[in-house]
């Protein structure tokens, strides 16, 4: 329901699990223990949620960069891309050197950039090509649309 959205968090750093298996009982237990707050666009999830004193939102739009407002409005989230989680998996992403991956990513973005990045939990390759310009694109435009 929420996948493009975590991903949208991952982009800006936050750690961020999406299940698309689990049910309601599982996810809040999960935030409970584990001192998270459930983001779902399940109203009664949210209002079991809340009576179990599991911090919960409830997300209004079905637009992906709509939720990512909402959300950053709710709780005053930084609008700022990080290479710091897999947006993938939500791994850690650490700095590698140009020569581990050349036989991974595409020759002409090995040739074009120097920087990369390594999942730590998948081993996914991220480069700042010209998705990032996209990524900083619709987050400038979201940060215009919410005077940030």
């Amino acid at each position: 329901m929420l996948g493009s959205l975590a991903r949208w968090l991952r982009i800006l750093g936050y750690d961020t699990l999406y299940y698309s298996d689990r049910d309601d009982d599982d996810l809040r237990a999960e935030a409970l223990k584990t001192d998270r707050i459930l983001v779902t666009r399940d109203s009664e999830l949210v209002q079991r949620s809340i009576k179990n004193g599991t911090q919960a939102l409830l997300i209004q739009s079905d637009e992906t960069m709509k939720q990512l407002q909402e959300i950053t409005n709710a709780y005053d989230l930084e609008v700022k891309p990080k290479n710091t989680r897999c947006p993938r998996c939500n791994g850690l992403l650490e700095s590698v050197k140009k020569t581990s991956v050349k036989d991974v990513v595409p020759k002409e973005s090995y040739n074009a950039f120097d920087e990369f990045w390594r999942c730590m939990k998948c081993e996914a390759v991220y480069w700042r090509g010209s998705h990032w310009v996209q990524i900083l694109d619709s987050l400038e435009r979201l940060k215009s649309s919410n005077n940030l």
